[in-house]
């Protein structure tokens, strides 16, 4: 039982984090955009 349920999460992290990584990087691009931008 326990071994199922940790595939399931397992499963569930891999997707967020698939979906979630890309934003993260779009995230933190654009705040270093901004920055330059205010700086210059």
């Amino acid at each position: 039982m326990i071994s199922i349920a940790l595939d399931g999460l397992y499963m569930v992290a891999a997707r967020i984090s698939m979906v979630a990584i890309p934003w993260i990087a779009v995230y933190w691009l654009a705040r270093l955009v901004k920055a330059y931008e205010n700086r210059g």
